[in-house]
């Protein structure tokens, strides 16, 4: 409900209502109250300089009502026309409830140091008021809030002096809750220093404590004791999810699923409201509320086809709305975009890259499209050749280079009749006169082409005729001749050493053999140029015959002649082109072509000796020797079965050995031998380490060998069991041959461990075992490998340690028996000033021993001076602590004037001033009856001597007046200040 006041005349001025918790802004002329009772309220209204002050109020009658919250709210507050939302009502009906201004009600199951009163005000009427000594507390009877639901309470926590005593630093309020009598679990922590005044307070229910049977209470677990730290509760209620017997109505109902529900869905056509007007069936309450609701009109986007990229710069990218203002762009992905939030982003991918786009308007209309870019991999193309300047008739390379020469590119040259194929990147081309190649590539994935050109130029035809071919059986003094169509040509004929005048047209030859003379015309304007061959054929130039050659003993050889179309004649007879020999001597041939030019020829032929090889008879020996074969013949070459060529070998392993030796005169000659390695025993005996409690055999194998052991023994196999040595075996086998072997038994003891016996601490002490053995293996109960382990409770643990061997385990019992419980108190403020003089410290922990440090041995002690008390707690287990209390003094404060003084000089009641206790500032005046200020003193200068400037006053009564501060507490603040006023009378 909105309160009003009005102010006549109009003007400016300070509005105070009160009580304030239940009101939104006590300082406004027009506040919000939201009432949990009846009441009044009450606004003071006054002007700017405080001359003028008026006050009026207002009783506001509030029905028992069910409902604590009634709230309306929707999924979505923006939509696209078409588009619906969830409307949704929270609603919580009150099971429970006390104003709390007469007797506590039935809501509570127990009240601890809590009286109804207004000690520390209340929102209106009467509060729950807590003081007294021990727990401070309010706890409900156990209530259904399955359903989830509020509690709602109005709270004030002291800020002042008693009886609503400021709560210190610490002695803060829980709000908890408990399950089925379970503990008490804290929901909300209400801070001391939050509520100075009445302040109401709504807290959600937690998930945890929603449930058939929850109780809740306030709880204050530390105060000073009574009369200090005070603390109120006023119109607590608690309320729990459900609609009750709330019959809804929404409005407009037209555009709603259905307008009688908690939670209709709504499907707005244009802005505006929704109102719910809910009317409880039993009360006949009536509760309102209404949610915004903005509706967009929708909308289309036109987004850039799906296309290639053919280009570096780049592509812009659109989508462009159809209709309505204020649209928002978000593109995805962000690589390689100018920005994603535009309308018209470039896009510069790499790779091909489908772009998505939604666009949205504040109203809640949003639309979605996508744009793929397909990213082409013709970047660049060079077309080059190898020659650009051709003659008439000549070749050149085209190639056709592309950047990283991707896959999937088609090839096309244009003319495609003079290249060998017009598909491919690199040709031969022939072009017949000057021509300009154009290719053209495609790649064949994005469509995107790139075009380059290389022209060709090509000069005129040539024509050069030479000698016809011709046979001479003497060439010598033969002239050659060139005839040629080429102006100025400079002539060349190759081989030039085979000619005279070799760069004239009619040279002459010098060379008697077959040879092939070409001419070479060039014009030397032009470069190009022309040529022609003439082959000079001369019988017998090539005859390549069997120089003088020797024979070795047994062999024979072939001799040929060459040439089959010429007649043969040797002289031992024969007319064929070759003959066989096997003996020494001169053979000659005489040969005449079809020319009739002839030719004789001899060659000599000798007969060697063969080298000779012995290599022995065949041998054996045992594996691990070798034996030495030598081929003898020194000097000669030698080729062995092992492929070595060395004059002497030398084998280690089974087989027939073979040497080839050949001598000077390439003859060769062989022989072969076996030889065979018998095999050793195999004895291998292990170096074996074990622990002292294993049995090693040692076996010696090759059964029906004969034996010898360092221990004297001559079986195959011995046993060993506890001695660590050196043992070795020799070994022979009937073929007599020989073996040993040499093994190290080492026997490791067992590891000594002692972690120590069981043993008892106490709860804080540390004990640390160590199980020793440094570099073995260590397995802990405890899941620990290490050496040492630490123990903090009671354990029953054991290790296991192994030396690679041997294994060994201790273990020991540790009980850590409990430390005394510490004092509760690390600080008391009392005032021994007073009866009884005296505060008790009790050290708590019955059965122990103590020590105080006033040497008092009892569990409880009387304190009677202020200071550091110090105790050691002694449990019957010998498990000591040390715990001390401050005992620190701070007494109420106090401020009083004597009446009368006599400042005669004889020391007693000669000064007149303020006395009191906790003084922190103090300024005395001095008034005489007229109102003339005759003294002023401040703190120690506050203490009139009964002069003025230095003369004795006259006997009688002077006005005081005195204004002084307070220290508040131990911490020493100071309060605020305050003022008194009297008279006193001088008398001397």
């Amino acid at each position: 409900m909105q309160l009003n006041v009005t102010a006549n005349p109009v003007g400016t001025y300070l509005y105070n209502w009160w009580p304030d918790p239940e009101l939104n802004d006590g300082s406004l002329p027009n506040p919000i109250a939201t009432p949990s009772v009846s009441g009044w309220y009450y606004v003071s209204v006054s002007s700017l300089n405080g001359c003028a002050v008026a006050i009026d109020s207002v009783y506001i009658d509030v029905l028992p009502g069910a409902v604590l919250i009634h709230e309306a709210s929707t999924a979505d507050d923006a939509v696209c026309l078409g588009d619906s939302t969830q409307l949704s009502l929270d609603v919580q009906q009150i099971i429970a409830q006390d104003a709390l201004d007469f007797a506590p009600g039935s809501i509570w199951a127990g009240l601890g140091n809590a009286v109804i009163g207004n000690q520390c005000g209340s929102v209106s009427g009467s509060a729950l008021w807590f003081d007294g000594a021990g727990l401070r507390f309010a706890e409900t009877q156990p209530m259904n809030v399955s359903a989830g639901g509020s509690v709602q309470f109005a709270i004030h926590i002291g800020a002042g002096l008693a009886p609503c005593e400021n709560a210190d630093v610490g002695e803060d309020v829980f709000l908890q809750y408990s399950v089925n009598a379970g503990p008490w679990v804290t929901m909300s922590t209400l801070w001391e220093y939050l509520y100075p005044t009445f302040t109401t307070v709504t807290v959600p229910i937690p998930a945890a404590a929603q449930s058939l049977n929850t109780a809740f209470r306030w709880v204050q677990t530390l105060s000073t004791g009574a009369g200090e730290d005070n603390w109120a509760l006023d119109n607590v209620v608690i309320a729990a999810n459900g609609p009750g017997n709330l019959l809804f109505s929404w409005s407009p109902g037209t555009t709603l699923s259905d307008p009688a529900v908690q939670n209709p869905m709504a499907y707005p056509n244009a802005p505006g409201y929704y109102y719910i007007n809910s009317v409880d069936a039993l009360t006949g309450c009536t509760y309102t509320d209404s949610v915004f609701i903005d509706v967009g009109l929708p909308f289309t986007i036109a987004v850039t086809n799906d296309t290639a990229l053919c280009d570096v710069a780049g592509i812009q990218l659109h989508a462009t709305p159809s209709s309505g203002t204020g649209h928002v762009w978000n593109w995805t992905p962000s690589t390689n975009l100018s920005a994603t939030f535009v309308e018209n982003p470039i896009a510069t991918p790499t790779t091909t890259t489908e772009y998505f786009v939604e666009v949205s308007t504040a109203a809640g209309c949003t639309v979605t499209d996508s744009v793929t870019i397909v990213v082409n991999q013709l970047l660049s193309l060079t077309v080059t050749t190898t020659d650009d300047d051709l003659c008439q008739g000549e070749t050149t390379q085209l190639n056709a280079n592309v950047l990283g020469n991707p896959p999937g590119l088609s090839y096309s040259w244009d003319p495609s009749t003079t290249v060998n194929n017009a598909a491919i990147s690199n040709q031969i081309a022939t072009p017949p006169n000057t021509t300009n190649y154009i290719c053209t590539v495609v790649d064949t994935l994005s469509g995107c082409s790139l075009v380059d050109s290389v022209l060709i130029n090509v000069s005129s035809l040539y024509n050069a005729v030479a000698t016809n071919d011709t046979i001479l059986c003497n060439p010598v003094g033969f002239q050659l001749n060139v005839v040629h169509n080429v102006p100025g040509a400079v002539v060349a004929w190759t081989p030039a050493n085979y000619l005279l005048n070799a760069n004239t047209n009619t040279p002459t030859i010098t060379f008697d053999s077959t040879a092939q003379y070409i001419v070479q015309v060039t014009d030397p304007l032009l470069g190009c140029s022309d040529r022609d061959t003439v082959n000079i054929l001369v019988p017998f130039s090539d005859l390549v015959f069997i120089a003088d050659s020797s024979l070795c003993a047994g062999d024979s050889m072939l001799i040929d002649a060459g040439y089959p179309d010429a007649s043969h004649t040797w002289n031992t007879g024969p007319t064929t082109q070759t003959i066989w020999v096997n003996s020494a001597g001169n053979y000659t041939v005489t040969m005449v072509d079809s020319t009739g030019c002839q030719i004789v020829v001899t060659t000599t032929v000798t007969v060697d000796p063969l080298p000779v090889v012995t290599l022995g008879p065949d041998t054996s020996l045992c594996v691990g020797e070798q034996w030495t074969l030598d081929a003898g013949t020194p000097g000669s070459s030698y080729l062995w079965s092992t492929g070595e060529t060395t004059q002497t070998i030398t084998v280690t392993t089974n087989s027939n050995y073979w040497a080839e030796v050949m001598d000077q005169n390439t003859c060769v000659n062989r022989d072969t031998i076996g030889v065979v390695f018998d095999p050793l025993p195999v004895v291998d005996l292990n170096d074996t380490t074990v622990c002292v409690s294993e049995t090693i055999t040692l076996d010696a194998e090759n059964a029906g060998s004969s034996y010898l052991w360092s221990t004297g023994a001559t079986t195959q196999s011995i046993v060993l069991n506890d001695a660590t040595d050196t043992y070795s075996v020799v070994v022979t086998t009937p073929t007599w041959c020989v073996d040993s072997s040499t093994a190290v038994i080492t026997f490791i003891p067992f590891p000594v461990v002692d972690i120590g016996p069981d043993t008892a601490l106490c709860d804080t002490d540390i004990l640390t075992l160590d199980a020793g053995n440094p570099g073995a293996q260590f397995t802990w109960s405890t899941g620990s490998n290490l050496s040492t382990i630490t123990l903090l409770t009671d354990a029953m643990v054991w290790v296991d340690v192994d030396n690679g061997y041997c294994v060994t385990r201790d273990s020991l019992e540790a009980v850590f028996n409990p430390l005394p419980n510490y004092i509760d108190e690390e600080q008391r403020v009392v005032c021994l000033d007073y009866p009884p003089y005296k505060t008790v410290l009790d050290a708590g922990n019955p059965g122990c021993t103590f020590l105080w440090s006033t040497d008092a041995s009892t569990q409880v002690i009387d304190v009677e001076s202020y200071g550091w008390y110090m105790v050691e707690i002694t449990t019957p287990l010998n498990c000591t602590i040390v715990d001390s209390v401050l005992i620190e003094e701070y007494c109420a404060s106090q401020f009083f004037v004597p009446n009368t003084f006599t400042p005669d000089g004889d020391g007693v009641n000669d000064m007149f001033g303020p006395d009191g206790w906790n003084i922190a500032a103090v300024e005395m005046n001095i008034f005489n009856r007229w109102g003339e200020l005759i003294f002023s003193g401040k703190d120690a200068e506050a203490f009139w001597d009964g002069s003025m400037n230095g003369n004795p006053v006259q006997d009688g009564v002077y006005i005081w007046k005195c204004s002084y501060r307070f220290v508040d507490n131990v911490e020493g603040d100071v309060g605020a200040k305050k003022e008194a006023v009297g008279h006193v009378t001088l008398v001397r």
